[in-house]
């Protein structure tokens, strides 16, 4: 896969350490989303399947270059079984099944399983569970590095996990 990996970076015209580090948050996720931090991505960003957001939100081509590089990526992660994620126990209770779409930075993690309708954040080592009813969860942001509040994008707007109605703690 590193031959891959720097075949990308010469495609894109970036360092080997940036395709890494979108590389590395995509295998956490299994493919399906990726929060990453590295200059030449345009600093902290999501990539999600059609959505990109990067903290250099001006700059169109550099957003389309991380698009495309997340595609490409996210598709190698899907084809090339990882042995490592296989033996990875996974935070959530198994009963949930797979999420579709996980996520963190620093303390807070994420999980989010919507055929069961919940939201599992894990901060340390406590797991809360949230109902999130008929929402329909597009998106996972922090408001600033080291916040514990996140916030979700949703097709009916923007709400904070704060909203949500707390079913369990784990």
């Amino acid at each position: 896969m590193s031959e891959k990996l720097l075949e990308l970076a010469r495609k894109y015209g970036i360092s080997l350490g940036a395709v890494e580090a979108l590389s590395n948050a995509l295998q956490e996720s299994g493919g399906s989303q990726a929060q990453f931090n590295h200059p030449e991505l345009g600093g902290m960003g999501q990539w999600q399947p059609g959505m990109v957001m990067i903290g250099d939100m001006f700059n169109q081509s550099l957003k389309a270059k991380v698009a495309a590089l997340g595609n490409e990526l996210a598709h190698l992660v899907h084809s090339v079984p990882s042995t490592a994620a296989s033996n990875q126990t996974n935070w959530w209770p198994q009963n949930l099944g797979t999420p579709a779409a996980v996520g963190g930075q620093n303390d807070l993690h994420y999980a989010y399983f919507p055929t069961s309708s919940r939201l599992l954040l894990q901060q340390i080592s406590q797991i809360t569970a949230y109902d999130t009813a008929n929402l329909s969860i597009t998106g996972f942001s922090q408001q600033q590095p080291g916040s514990s509040l996140l916030v979700l994008h949703t097709s009916q707007g923007t709400l904070a996990v704060t909203d949500l109605a707390v079913v369990d703690i784990i």
